[in-house]
């Protein structure tokens, strides 16, 4: 094998002398196409590398864009959520508005009932102190007792007419009549 490598290699080497005395000749026309290809592959190299830096440029744009969309909705959230704690606050008040104006009700409905009550023991007590003083005094009659009941209305409603009443007369003592005897 080494042989062979060695033969190949000698086969190249002639060809290549052979090519190069053959163009020798057109040496310039060689080296002229040759800064051709240089000159169109500086130009393509630098037009690639404005490209990449277009490239690079538009990514870094695309990514502050990204950052500052991301702070943007994190303010946004932020803002939210504070908007939503507000009003779960302004909510708890009203419910606790609520449930006073509910407990005011109640309160005032049984100090209602307890002005009631106290209205009608009033009266019962009123009525009870007019009978035990009509019967302190001693019963002397019917008449009596119409005019205590109709003597307090009248102080105590000076618009009511007052009626005019028939002399009192005079009644006997009960322990001076006997039963068989009427009252005069």
């Amino acid at each position: 094998m080494p042989r062979r490598a060695s033969a190949a290699t000698l086969a190249l080497i002639v060809a290549a002398t052979v090519v190069a005395m053959s163009g020798c000749g057109d040496d310039r026309r060689v080296v002229a196409v040759t800064r051709e290809a240089a000159d169109r592959q500086a130009a393509q190299n630098v037009e690639l590398a404005r490209v990449a830096r277009a490239a690079a440029s538009g990514a870094n744009d695309l990514v502050a864009a990204d950052a500052a969309s991301r702070r943007d909705a994190v303010t946004l959230q932020t803002l939210i959520q504070a908007e939503r704690a507000e009003l779960n606050a302004a909510r708890d008040d009203l419910d606790q508005e609520r449930q006073r104006v509910a407990a005011d009700r109640t309160s005032a409905a049984s100090r209602t009932h307890v002005v009631q009550g106290l209205g009608v023991l009033f009266v019962a007590v009123l009525a009870l102190a007019l009978a035990w003083l009509v019967l302190a005094r001693g019963v002397q009659g019917d008449d009596l007792a119409w005019d205590v009941v109709i003597d307090h209305l009248v102080a105590n409603q000076a618009d009511v007419p007052r009626l005019e009443t028939a002399p009192r007369r005079p009644t006997p003592d009960p322990q001076s009549l006997s039963p068989t005897e009427p009252p005069a």
